[in-house]
């Protein structure tokens, strides 16, 4: 498919985005990502959520049966229950749908949930609906960030990013025992989560930004690159309004360590990726210009229409994930094994028995390619880019080593090193060596009077590599011992955080059933 065909296509169609309005340089981009994840079929669904076959070997029939009974009696089935009878107004949901599950294998009401610590909460009080199924704007707002190139396609960053941003809107001191993108490669990222691990009081010392701030100063003297997410979320942290008295219903979230979102939390995000679009490489594109390329080049998919959930379908499957959560978070055990590394709460590696393959895939090669050779267009060919709060986006450097290399280079040195430092000190290397040096070896050598010395200097020399050995060998047994202590204070932190989180986990299922006495209902307006 090719701009000039899309072009005409779109041409036709009354009210229709034109392919001129796309940026060129995404069409193969698009192209690659939409082949790649092939439309939504319900067989995609039930495979993403894999609720109909026991979550373990114990589950039994008195197990799901209780699970029935909480879903009965929660509010979340009263909401559940509106959902497809509401006409064109389920349509923004059901797209929240396609796209979530297409592109990052995750249904709404798992994803967007207290799950993941996160619950939607509408700009004015609105009834338990909006809080439950989102309003029609959040929905298009969520939809188009969900789209956007930056994520390649994993749900993670989106979910952290997110998280953060809220956290920051609320003040940014609770101690949520979270920790942003624990698996990113970045050193920043890599030092907050160390900063946050080592407090144990309810609040921060400092906001979450704050911190963050410090750690990206610390990495930036020690000339360390921060991450394209360390970048975004400063961004964000930098043009984020504190709120100064959150609702009623945010502080109870927050009491269940649960973080609340609003559409103004995804707008923030939405202005951050724009700003950095004309002047970051790694994100190169505004979150409009995305989300438009991929509706003009979806509808004219070929030979699946992305029409799954449609109206009739929405409803069942949203019970289906509400209440495949709920056996998630019933789950005998689940917190007990946790690592320290991911005790802000459920982990994604607790969901993989649900959804063993609803976890994102990398890009594929080709995607990678289009990109790399989209970056190489001018950016001075695009309109003037819109006014953003100043940030430090650093100028890209040049080329850098491959990490690959990096790693090559390093093994290399590494063992050229290793092989030179034994021909020194191991003793009974150098000594085969000399004996194999010539006629009479060592004995002919010794029995040369003139290079008696240079052989005793040989043999101290030994003597001293040996003593050199024995150093280092008591250094190492040192440093073991030293270890051995930290592995004890670390399983002291584990049994404290498992008895954390079996509280959390007893909080959150009473919050998910809606037995809270101050439930989100009682304080909405009709």
């Amino acid at each position: 498919m090719n701009a000039a065909s899309i072009d005409s296509q779109a041409a036709r169609r009354p009210g229709g985005l034109l392919a001129a309005e796309i940026d060129e340089s995404l069409v193969p981009i698009i192209e690659a990502i939409l082949q790649r994840h092939r439309a939504v079929t319900l067989d995609t669904v039930t495979d993403i959520l894999q609720d109909e076959e026991p979550l373990h070997d114990d589950w039994d029939q008195a197990a799901e049966d209780m699970i029935e009974d909480q879903w009965q009696k929660s509010e979340r089935k009263k909401s559940s229950d509106h959902v497809g009878t509401r006409r064109t107004n389920d349509d923004p949901l059901r797209e929240l749908w396609r796209v979530c599950v297409r592109f990052f294998r995750q249904a709404p009401p798992i994803l967007l949930s207290s799950y993941n610590r996160l619950q939607f909460v509408p700009k004015r009080n609105r009834s338990i609906l909006s809080y439950h199924l989102f309003t029609n704007e959040g929905c298009k707002a969520i939809s188009d960030l969900v789209v956007h190139t930056v994520w390649q396609q994993d749900h993670r960053p989106f979910v952290h990013t997110l998280i953060y941003a809220a956290n920051c809107r609320v003040g940014g001191r609770t101690n949520f025992r979270w920790l942003p993108f624990p698996d990113a490669p970045c050193p920043v990222l890599r030092s907050l989560s160390a900063t946050l691990q080592s407090f144990d009081d309810d609040e921060l010392p400092k906001t979450i930004h704050k911190l963050h701030i410090d750690a990206r100063n610390a990495a930036i003297e020690e000339r360390e690159e921060p991450s394209v997410f360390s970048d975004l979320m400063y961004g964000i942290g930098e043009s984020t309004t504190v709120e100064k008295f959150p609702s009623k219903h945010e502080l109870d979230l927050l009491r269940h360590n649960i973080i609340p979102f609003r559409i103004t939390d995804v707008e923030c995000i939405q202005k951050t990726i724009d700003a950095f679009a004309y002047s970051d490489e790694r994100v190169s594109y505004s979150v409009k210009a995305v989300a438009d390329a991929f509706r003009l080049l979806k509808r004219d998919e070929v030979p699946t229409r992305d029409e799954v959930p449609t109206r009739d379908q929405l409803r069942e499957l949203d019970a289906r994930a509400c209440k495949q959560m709920l056996r998630i978070v019933a789950r005998p055990g689940i917190h007990d094994r946790e690592q320290p590394a991911s005790r802000s709460g459920p982990s994604t590696r607790d969901i993989e028995r649900v959804a063993s393959r609803s976890r994102s895939p990398r890009p594929s090669p080709d995607i990678s390619d289009a990109i790399i050779r989209s970056r190489h267009r001018s950016h001075s060919d695009r309109d003037s880019p819109p006014t953003s709060p100043q940030r430090s986006v650093r100028p890209r450097r040049g080329q850098a080593t491959s990490s690959a290399q990096v790693a090559r280079y390093s093994t290399s040195s590494r063992s050229t090193e290793i092989s030179h430092r034994r021909s020194q000190r191991d003793p009974s290397t150098l000594m085969e060596q000399l004996a194999s040096a010539g006629p009479g070896s060592i004995q002919h050598e010794r029995d040369r009077a003139p290079h008696v010395g240079a052989q005793d200097r040989f043999i101290e020399e030994l003597k001293s590599s040996v003593e050199s050995q024995k150093t280092e060998i008591q250094n190492l047994s040192k440093r073991l011992t030293e270890t051995d202590g930290k592995v004890e204070r670390h399983e002291s932190l584990i049994r404290s955080l498992q008895e954390e989180n079996r509280v959390f986990k007893q909080q959150l299922t009473r919050y998910v059933t809606g037995t809270e006495s101050d439930s989100p209902s009682q304080h909405s307006e009709a």
